[in-house]
C-alpha cells in the first residue's frame, strides 16, 4: 500500500477527478453530498509503471469535514480532466470509492444470547456481537479476552472467520469477581477495522436459583459451598464451611451463600433470641409487668430478684404477688349460666369469688360463712347490667362484659368450661386464662375452680370444692414431636427423638423434628403462587384460597363447618429451582394452620402434587387443629419422598405442590378451618 498525505480537500478533488460519482471519460461528475454521515474515501494513487501496481489508501471521512471541504474539492476539478493515458508511461488505479453509509459494531454481548453479567461457567467464555457495514461487507472478526477492555490477558485475538458469535473453553477464569472482557475486532473488505469490547461478566455459583457473582460452587465439609457470595461486604470470602454460628448460637442461620445453616437449640428456659440477639440462645430478665405481678420480690428469670412495690391499704400482698383484699379465691365457670346458689359453708378467710359465663346467670350469695366474702365479680359475653348477684353488699359486686383476657388465648373473657391448658372448645377461654384474669383482680391464693358446659342449678357448697381439674396435654395435642416440653399443668412432657437423619429442632423450631442427612442441603421455604379450590375431594369449597400463598395473617377458610370434608386446597408452582445435578432426598411441607374455635377439625388428606396430579400417599395426622395462634405444622421429611419418584425437573416444574382437605369431626357445633401459608422445604444433595 501507498500513502498518500493529502488535504481532505484535494484528497474529495481527486476523488472527483477520477470519477466520483461519475466517470473516469472526462464528464464532470456529480455534486458531493454533504449531508451524508459519514464516507469511506479510498484514493487510488496514479503513479510510473514499475511493475508493482498501484496502492490504495482508505480514509474514514466523517460530516462535519466533509461539509467544510465539499464546495472547494468541487471547484477544483477540471471540466475534461483525462487523467487515464494508454500509452503505458503511466497508469492509475481502479478508481475511487466513496461509502457513505457508516461502519460500526452495534453492540458486543457476555453469553450465547441477551447480555449476562454473572455466569456458573469456571473454565468457558462466550460472546456474540452485531456490525452494520451495509456498503463492502464483512471480511472477517478476531476476538479475544481479557480482564479489561481491548486486553488479551485470557486470550489473544483469534480469527473466527465471519460469524457473528464464538465460544471458548479450557479457560482458567478468575474466580474473584474480577469482570471478564470479550473484545471484537471486525475488518471489512477494504480493510478498514472496527473494535469494540463488551462490558463484561463474572464467574458466580447458583444458590437455590438465586446467582451471585464472583464465586465458584464447590464441594467442601459435605457440604455445597460458594466461594464468596456476594453479599453487602461485596467479594469477602465466606464459605459455608468457615462461616461459624455464634457463640450459644441456634436457628436457622445464614450461612453465606444465600442458604441456611442449622445452629441448633436453646436449653430452657433459654429461647432462640431471647436475650435480645438473633440466633442467639439467651432470657431477657423478666420486669413485674411482664411477670403480672404488682407487690412484693420475686424472681427476674435470670438468677436476680426485682421489688414490685407495696399495696395501698386497706390491699394486702398476696401470695401470688398481687395486691388485693382477698386471700383466697374460688371459681365458678360455664357457657349456660344459669340459676343457682353459692353456700359459703366452711370457714375461708377474705374470700372472692369469680363467675364467668357466656349467658348471664342469677346468683345468690348465701350460708354461715358468707361474710367473709369481700369481693364477688361476674365476667362474660352477656350484657353486665343484665346479671344479677345478690347476697351481698353491692358495693364489693362488678359485673363487667368481654373485659381483656390475659395471654394466650382469646383476648377477651367470654367463657370456659373444661380443664384443658391449651385453647378451649367453641372458642371460650381457657381454665389457665379464666384462673389469671381473677387473681389479677383480686389478690391472693386460688382454692378451687369449678368448669361446666350446662347451666349451674340449685345450691353449690364451697366445701365441696372444685371440678375443673387440669387436663394435661399430650404431645399430640401440645403439637411437641420430640424432647421435653410442658404439659400445662406444672408437669413435663417426654415426646422422644426424631426419625434419622432429624433433629430436634432441625428446622429452627424447638421441640419439632426437622433437618437433613449428612452432606444434604436443605432448601430456603418456599411459598407457592397458584392456590386453587380442587373438588376432587369433599364437597365444601375454600374461601380465598389465594390468601394461602403467603404468611401474613390472611387465611384461606372454610366457613362454619359442621360436617363432612372440605375440597383440597391445592398449592402449586413454588419457584424452585434446584441444581440440575441434585439428587432430591425428602420433602417437608408446612401448613400453617388453626381452627377459629376449636371445636372439631382434623386433617382429612394431606398430600404432594406431582405433575399438577394430587398423589395417593396421605401424611394426615391425628390430633384436632388448635384454636388461637396459627401453627406451621411440619408433613413429611428428610427421607420422606411421599411415595413416588422425584426428579430435579419434578420438583422445579410449576406443577410440584401440596395439597390439603379438612375434616369437620366433632358430632355438634362449628367451626371454621383457616390456613395462613404453605411452604415446602427439599433436602437434596
Amino acid at each position: 500500500m501507498h500513502s498518500v498525505q493529502t488535504s481532505l480537500a484535494a484528497t474529495l478533488a481527486v476523488a472527483m477527478l477520477l470519477g466520483c460519482g461519475g466517470s473516469k471519460n472526462g464528464s464532470k461528475p456529480a455534486a458531493l453530498d454533504a449531508s451524508q454521515t459519514s464516507f469511506d474515501v479510498v484514493v487510488y494513487a496514479t503513479t510510473t509503471d514499475t511493475g508493482q501496481g498501484g496502492g490504495d489508501t482508505v480514509m474514514d471521512v466523517p460530516q462535519d469535514e466533509v461539509a467544510a471541504s465539499a464546495d472547494a474539492a468541487q471547484d477544483a476539478v477540471p471540466d475534461s480532466p483525462d487523467v487515464g493515458q494508454e500509452d503505458g508511461t503511466t497508469s492509475d488505479g481502479d478508481g475511487v470509492t466513496i461509502d457513505p453509509r457508516p461502519f460500526v459494531i452495534n453492540y458486543v454481548n457476555d453469553g450465547i444470547g441477551a447480555d449476562i453479567d454473572v455466569q456458573l461457567s469456571q473454565d468457558s467464555i462466550s460472546a456474540n456481537w452485531s456490525i452494520d457495514e451495509p456498503e463492502n461487507g464483512i471480511a472477517g472478526y478476531e476476538w479475544a479476552i481479557g480482564t479489561s477492555p481491548d486486553s488479551e490477558s485470557i486470550r489473544p485475538f483469534t480469527s473466527v472467520g465471519t460469524q457473528s458469535q464464538a465460544s471458548a473453553s479450557g479457560l482458567t477464569l478468575p474466580l474473584d469477581g474480577t469482570v471478564i472482557y470479550v473484545t471484537v475486532r471486525a475488518t471489512n473488505r477494504t480493510g478498514l477495522r472496527r473494535t469494540a469490547s463488551s462490558d463484561g461478566v463474572q464467574v458466580g455459583c447458583s444458590v437455590e436459583g438465586t446467582l451471585y457473582a464472583g464465586g465458584a460452587r464447590v464441594s467442601s465439609d459435605n457440604c455445597l459451598t460458594c466461594l464468596p457470595a456476594v453479599r453487602a461486604d461485596a467479594f469477602s470470602p465466606r464459605p459455608e464451611g468457615t462461616v461459624p454460628c455464634p457463640a450459644n448460637g441456634c436457628g436457622l442461620f445464614d450461612n453465606g451463600c444465600g442458604g441456611l445453616k442449622n445452629c441448633g437449640t436453646c436449653q430452657t428456659p433459654q429461647t432462640c433470641g431471647g436475650g435480645g440477639s438473633p440466633n442467639v440462645c439467651g432470657r431477657t430478665p423478666s420486669t413485674c409487668s411482664m411477670l403480672q405481678k404488682n407487690c412484693g420480690q420475686v424472681s427476674d428469670g435470670c438468677g436476680g430478684t426485682i421489688d414490685c412495690g407495696v399495696c395501698a391499704s386497706p390491699n394486702h400482698c398476696g401470695p401470688l404477688n398481687l395486691c388485693g383484699r382477698a386471700d383466697n379465691v374460688i371459681i365458678y365457670s360455664n357457657y349456660d349460666g344459669g340459676t343457682f346458689t353459692i353456700n359459703v359453708d366452711n370457714d375461708i378467710p377474705n374470700l372472692a369469688i369469680g363467675i364467668v359465663s357466656y349467658r348471664n346467670p342469677v346468683v345468690t350469695i348465701a350460708g354461715a360463712y358468707a361474710g367473709n366474702v369481700v369481693a364477688v365479680a361476674w365476667a362474660g359475653a352477656g350484657t353486665a347490667s343484665a346479671t344479677s348477684i345478690t347476697g351481698v353488699v353491692p358495693a364489693i359486686v362488678t359485673a363487667e362484659s368481654m373485659p381483656r383476657a390475659p395471654s394466650p388465648g382469646p383476648s377477651a373473657i367470654i367463657c370456659g368450661y373444661v380443664g384443658d391448658p391449651g385453647y378451649s372448645t367453641s372458642g371460650c377461654n381457657t381454665r389457665d386464662q379464666i384462673r389469671s384474669f381473677f387473681l389479677n383482680k383480686f389478690g391472693g391464693q386460688l382454692l378451687f375452680q369449678n368448669c361446666q358446659y350446662a347451666e349451674y342449678t340449685g345450691v353449690l357448697y364451697t366445701s365441696a370444692g372444685g371440678t375443673c381439674d387440669c387436663r394435661p396435654w399430650t404431645c399430640a395435642t401440645s403439637h411437641t414431636q420430640c424432647g421435653t416440653a410442658p404439659d400445662g399443668c406444672g408437669g413435663t412432657l417426654n415426646c422422644g427423638g426424631c426419625p434419622v437423619p432429624e433433629t430436634c429442632g432441625g428446622m429452627g423450631t424447638p421441640n419439632i423434628c426437622g433437618g437433613c442427612g449428612s452432606g444434604q442441603i436443605l432448601s430456603l421455604l418456599h411459598y407457592p403462587t397458584t392456590v386453587v379450590n380442587d373438588s376432587s375431594i369433599g364437597a365444601l369449597s375454600w374461601t380465598s384460597p389465594t390468601a394461602a400463598e403467603r404468611s401474613d395473617g390472611t387465611p384461606a377458610e372454610v366457613s362454619a363447618m359442621t360436617g363432612g370434608a372440605s375440597y383440597y386446597l391445592k398449592a402449586t408452582n413454588f419457584r424452585f429451582n434446584l441444581p440440575v445435578s441434585a439428587t432430591v432426598q425428602g420433602i417437608y411441607v408446612a401448613w400453617e394452620r388453626k381452627a377459629l374455635s376449636g371445636v372439631g377439625l382434623a386433617d382429612n388428606a394431606t398430600r404432594i402434587v406431582k405433575d399438577s396430579v394430587v398423589q395417593t400417599a396421605d401424611r394426615s395426622r391425628p390430633d384436632t387443629w388448635p384454636s388461637g395462634a396459627y401453627v406451621r405444622v411440619l408433613y413429611g421429611g428428610a427421607t420422606d419422598l411421599w411415595g413416588t419418584t422425584w426428579s430435579v425437573a419434578d420438583v422445579n416444574s410449576t406443577g410440584f405442590g401440596a395439597a390439603l382437605s379438612v375434616a369437620y369431626v366433632s358430632t355438634a357445633g362449628n367451626d371454621w378451618p383457616e390456613v395462613d401459608s404453605v411452604g415446602t422445604y427439599v433436602c437434596y444433595q
